[in-house]
């Protein structure tokens, strides 16, 4: 395939991720707003981060193969978040997911990956991304293990991760 060919096939990838992205989008509508939770009783996973100054944000890794190598010294998994920089779903996770407290410990279990649909388009394409936010879990080979598109709040997150224990601790 000519150099011509293979950008117009590159272009034509990055319309059809932006244009499923905004269908995914309008399609499951707006979400439920997490309100926060004021019982000091209620499960610490429940409630909504407040940013202070004890928050321990997440260290996201940019490079696959650098998370992957990661993940196999630490004999654990990489959760990646698949996302694009006009995504709303996809700021609005690093805005209410993020940075919550409880999803930032977690994370502390597994490599954290950006992975960028934009500047990545073959990742997106080898891993099926169809939808925008996609949260990826990946064996330290890089084989999916869980995948989960659309925005998912707090909880929802932490019990993607339990799931993705569950399957690394097998």
């Amino acid at each position: 395939m000519s150099k011509m060919g293979k950008i117009i096939m590159l272009a034509i990838t990055v319309v059809a991720l932006m244009m499923v992205g905004l269908v995914l989008s309008r399609k499951n509508g707006p979400q439920p707003v997490q309100t926060p939770v004021t019982n000091a009783s209620a499960p610490v996973d429940e409630q909504k981060a407040v940013p202070d100054a004890k928050a321990q944000q997440i260290t996201w890794y940019h490079s696959l193969p650098e998370a992957l190598a990661e993940a196999k010294t630490r004999k654990t998994l990489v959760v990646a978040d698949a996302y694009a920089d006009w995504c709303g779903w996809c700021k609005k996770m690093d805005q209410d997911t993020f940075t919550n407290t409880t999803v930032q410990s977690r994370m502390r279990d597994f490599v954290p990956l950006k992975l960028d649909t934009d500047k990545e388009p073959e990742l997106a394409q080898r891993y099926g991304i169809t939808g925008l936010p996609t949260t990826l879990v990946l064996d330290a080979s890089g084989t999916v293990v869980l995948s989960q598109a659309g925005y998912l709040p707090p909880t929802e997150y932490l019990q993607l991760l339990a799931q993705a224990a569950e399957k690394r601790d097998k």
